[in-house]
């Protein structure tokens, strides 16, 4: 049983990885529950050999961790299935044949500008016989699951209509989240999700410039980004490197990667400034001043280490520090545009 209902989510994942392929942005609209470390918790109603199995996705953890419990009253029932309330008790649970699924439900007051749900529940609770478990969970209907999946959100049929502009933000950043720790998410694939989502993740500015190229000679170099910022601003080069790759050493000395990327976008200034080619038209921006930033690694240990890297030749961030810069400044703003409306107590980003 167990390993039936992990392998089931395990390929639910797989198969959504693949879908995905050239389609990241649009993983934003998936449930919580999918491509996540999951707490997956087996409830059996024993009498009726029924299960209620659930899933919660759980930011702590690095793969599912799964555990079975057994349901023996009314009262254990209603807890496991909080914040649902069931119509069945243990001694009535359904006998017809299927599968039910509650997934990623919610409940918003419409009233409230900037309203955040005030029912929520993310994850996946689902209510089955014993004899469908091995039909329901086999490997087949978890690829099935996943088409389906893909193509609601694909298609803007998963997501719920009408939500608050914070709770979209909020799915942006939960979907970056979510890629930057799988290990099918290269470089590629978080470039394409980053440049989709751009105005949101990435330092503000006025235009963006995604792999862009740069020519010297007969050589060509390709530019992650570049970003057009305000006039008193000088323009920024972004390179991005894979998030398993470590920027320090044990000694918080650089790594040869963290290095290695360093020298990229020196490669890319090189090219900008002894080619007049790459600062004509509305590249005449690239003339002067230009930040460079260097995107790579997960985590915030090395916090210190990153804000001074704003004085040295290259600002050096993890893809956590991105996020949570990004957050930052959309916190800011969303407390002041409160403030200027008189708004109390507004909702911002977790």
């Amino acid at each position: 049983m167990e390993n039936l209902v992990t392998n089931y989510f395990s390929e639910i994942d797989v198969s959504l990885e693949k879908l995905s392929q050239n389609f990241e942005q649009n993983i934003t609209d998936l449930p919580s529950w999918v491509l996540s470390a999951r707490k997956i918790t087996i409830g059996h109603i024993e009498e009726a050999d029924f299960y209620i199995i659930k899933a919660i996705p759980d930011d702590q953890l690095e793969a599912d961790e799964l555990q079975k419990v057994h349901i023996r009253t009314n009262t254990e029932l209603q807890r496991f299935t909080v914040p649902f309330k069931m119509d069945f008790g243990v001694e009535n649970c359904p006998k017809d044949p299927g599968c039910i699924m509650l997934s990623d439900m919610q409940t918003t007051k419409k009233d409230r500008i900037n309203a955040l749900p005030i029912w929520l529940f993310r994850g996946l609770l689902c209510l089955i016989p014993g004899d469908q478990i091995l039909i329901e969970f086999s490997p087949q209907k978890a690829k099935e699951h996943a088409l389906d999946l893909w193509n609601k959100a694909a298609h803007d049929l998963g997501s719920p209509k009408g939500d608050s502009f914070i709770s979209i933000l909020g799915s942006i950043f939960t979907a970056f989240h979510l890629i930057i720790k799988r290990k099918s998410f290269l470089e590629g694939r978080i470039h394409r999700f980053i440049s989709f989502n751009s105005n949101f993740l990435l330092p503000p500015h006025k235009k963006c410039y995604p792999k862009h190229q740069l020519y010297l000679n007969d050589e060509r170099k390709e530019a992650d980004f570049i970003l057009q910022r305000e006039r008193a601003l000088p323009s920024m080069l972004i390179e991005l490197e894979n998030p398993s790759a470590k920027m320090f050493k044990k000694n918080g000395e650089l790594t040869a990667e963290a290095n290695h990327a360093k020298n990229q976008i020196a490669e890319w200034v090189r090219f900008i400034e002894q080619n007049p080619a790459n600062t004509q038209g509305q590249f005449s921006f690239l003339n002067g001043p230009k930040q460079r930033l260097v995107i790579m690694d997960r985590g915030l240990e090395h916090l210190d280490k990153m804000i001074n890297s704003k004085y040295q030749d290259a600002i050096m961030w993890t893809y956590d520090l991105l996020a949570k810069e990004a957050k930052d400044y959309w916190n800011n703003i969303i407390i002041e545009q409160c403030r200027l409306l008189g708004i109390a107590n507004p909702n911002t980003l977790g």
